[in-house]
C-alpha cells in the first residue's frame, strides 16, 4: 500500500474544447446568449487558456455595452496582450471552428459538469497524491465543503490590478483632451461642478419652483453638444415638452403654443429656425406614464447599445416604481436610488434625477433655503449621489410676472467645491439666466455663456436666437 499513490494512471482532468469552442462560438453569432448566462457561469469554467482569455473579453465588451464580434473580442485581446500572437490568431479562427449543433443550454450545463468534475478530480488527485495519515477526518470534511462551495455559481466581475492600471492612468493625465465632456451648459455651474461618466447627479425642489424647466434647459444644452439624452417624464408628455423646448429657443411665449394663439409672422419664423435645429437633436423621450425601474434599466441597456445613450435625465425619481418593496415606500425609493447609481457606473453614463423635497423645509408658511436633509423619501439618496444641486426661490406667490429670481445651492459635489449660483428664470420662455452681484452697480448682472460646440467641430447646431 505505501507505493499506491505512486502508481495511479493520472488521467487528463476531464474537459471538452469541441463544447468550450461551441459556447464562444454560439455568443459570437448572437451576443443576446450572454446575458443568460453572464452571471452564473464563470471565466475558470473554461479548461482551455484562451478560451478563458476570450470569455473574458466578451464581458467586458457586455459590460461596456460595446457589440461582440470576432473584430471587437480580437482588440480586446490586442490591448490586454498584445505580445500574443497566438492567442489573437486562436481568436480570428474561433468563429469558423464553430459548428452550432447542439442546443446552447445543453452546451452550458456540459461546460458546467465537466467544472464540477475537474474540481472534484483535482481534489482527489490532491489527496491520493500525498500522504493523509496526518489530517484529521473533521478536516478533511471541511476541505470537501470548501471545493463544493467553490463549485458555486457567480457573478463576474473584471477587476483591474492597480500596478497594471497606473500607465493607463498616467497616460490619461498626460491627454490633452478636455476633461468636462457633459457640460450642464451654464457658466458659472460648469466651473463649480464636473459631471461624468458615472455620476449619479439629483435635483431637488419643492413644486413648481422650475426643476421641470431647468431640466428642459439642460437636455437642450446636452443635444447642442451633440449628446444622445434620454429624458424619461412622468409627468408631461412630448407636446407639452415640445412646447417648453420651442419656446425656450425661439423665444415665443410659452401660452401662445400652447392654446395656439397670437402668434405673428416674426414668431412664426422664430418657431421654424428653433424647429430645424430640433431636428437635427439625437434625442430619446419617454411620455407613457409610470414606468418601473426594471423597465427603465432595460431601456437604457438597449439604447445603450444601438449607441444611442450619453445621458439620462429622470424627471422625477418619487414616480419610478419597483417590483421590490411594494408598500414600503421609503425603502422602495432607496432601492431605486442604488440602482440608478448602479446604472449609471454599468453604461459609464451620467444619470439626472429630479427629486421632490419634503414639506419639512416649510417654515412658518414660507420654505427656507434646502438641505440635504429635505430630499423626500430615502436618507440614501443623498449617500447615492455624486453631486446634489438644490433649487429655492422667495417668491413663492410669484409675485414677479416677468422672472423670477430662483438660487441654486450646490449641498454635495463628491469631487468638488460647494457653491450658490443666482438665476434670473423668464417662465413665459422657460429660460434661466446665470447672474452675479455687481458691487459697483448694485445690481445683478448676466453672465455671458460659452458656445456649446459638437466635439471635434468649430460650430454648433446654429446659434440660439437669444
Amino acid at each position: 500500500m505505501e507505493g499506491l499513490p505512486n502508481t495511479i494512471d493520472i488521467k487528463e482532468p476531464p474537459y471538452s474544447l469541441d463544447n468550450e469552442i461551441e459556447i464562444l462560438g454560439s455568443i459570437l453569432d448572437d451576443d443576446r446568449l450572454l446575458l443568460d448566462i453572464k452571471d452564473n457561469v464563470k471565466t475558470s469554467m473554461f479548461y482551455n487558456q484562451f478560451n478563458q482569455y476570450i470569455y473574458t473579453a466578451m464581458l467586458y465588451l457586455f459590460n461596456t455595452s460595446v457589440g461582440i464580434s470576432t473584430a471587437t473580442v480580437v482588440n480586446r485581446l490586442q490591448y490586454k496582450y498584445p505580445k500574443n500572437e497566438e492567442l489573437l490568431s486562436y481568436a480570428l479562427e474561433l468563429r469558423s471552428a464553430y459548428l452550432g449543433k447542439k442546443s446552447f443550454e445543453g452546451k452550458v450545463e456540459l461546460l458546467k459538469d465537466d467544472y464540477q468534475k475537474r474540481t472534484m478530480y483535482d481534489w482527489a488527485l490532491k489527496r491520493l497524491t500525498h500522504d493523509m495519515s496526518g489530517i484529521a477526518g473533521s478536516n478533511l470534511v471541511k476541505e470537501i465543503e470548501g471545493m463544493i462551495d467553490n463549485m458555486g455559481i457567480v457573478s463576474n466581475i473584471e477587476y483591474e490590478k492597480f500596478e497594471d492600471y497606473i500607465d493607463e492612468w498616467l497616460k490619461y493625465q498626460e491627454d490633452d483632451t478636455v476633461v468636462q465632456s457633459h457640460k450642464l451648459g451654464f457658466k458659472l455651474l460648469d466651473e463649480l461642478v464636473l459631471l461624468e461618466d458615472s455620476n449619479l447627479m439629483l435635483i431637488g425642489a419643492r413644486p413648481s419652483v422650475g426643476k421641470s424647466a431647468y431640466a428642459t434647459n439642460l437636455v437642450k444644452n446636452f443635444c447642442l453638444q451633440g449628446k444622445h439624452p434620454l429624458f424619461v417624464s412622468l409627468e408631461m408628455n412630448k407636446k407639452e415638452f415640445m412646447n417648453r423646448l420651442v419656446s425656450n429657443m425661439a423665444r415665443v411665449e410659452a401660452r401662445k403654443l400652447k392654446r395656439k394663439v397670437d402668434r405673428t409672422p416674426s414668431d412664426w419664423k422664430d418657431i421654424m429656425v428653433a424647429k430645424d435645429k430640433i431636428s437635427k437633436f439625437k434625442f430619446n423621450f419617454y411620455d407613457k406614464g409610470g414606468m418601473s425601474i426594471e423597465q427603465l434599466i432595460g431601456l437604457c441597456r438597449y439604447l445603450k447599445k444601438k449607441n444611442e445613450l450619453d445621458v439620462l435625465v429622470i424627471d422625477y425619481l418619487q414616480l419610478l416604481t419597483s417590483n421590490e418593496f411594494r408598500n414600503q415606500k421609503q425603502n422602495q425609493v432607496s432601492f431605486i436610488s442604488q440602482k440608478l447609481k448602479q446604472l449609471a457606473m454599468e453604461l459609464e453614463i451620467p444619470v439626472i434625477a429630479l427629486s421632490q423635497l419634503s414639506r419639512a423645509n416649510v417654515e412658518h408658511g414660507k420654505p427656507r433655503e434646502p438641505f440635504l436633509s429635505d430630499l423626500r423619501d430615502s436618507g440614501s439618496l443623498e449617500q447615492d449621489a455624486n453631486i446634489v444641486l438644490m433649487l429655492h426661490t422667495d417668491d413663492v406667490d410669484q409675485k414677479f410676472q416677468d422672472k423670477r429670481f430662483i438660487k441654486l445651492f450646490v449641498r454635495k459635489n463628491r469631487d468638488g467645491r460647494l457653491g450658490q449660483i443666482n438665476y434670473s428664470y423668464y417662465g413665459d420662455y422657460v429660460h434661466f439666466e446665470e447672474t452675479l452681484f455687481n458691487k459697483q452697480t448694485c445690481q445683478y448682472d448676466v453672465v455671458d455663456q460659452d458656445e456649446l460646440t459638437v466635439p471635434n467641430e468649430n460650430k454648433n447646431l446654429g446659434d440660439l436666437p437669444f
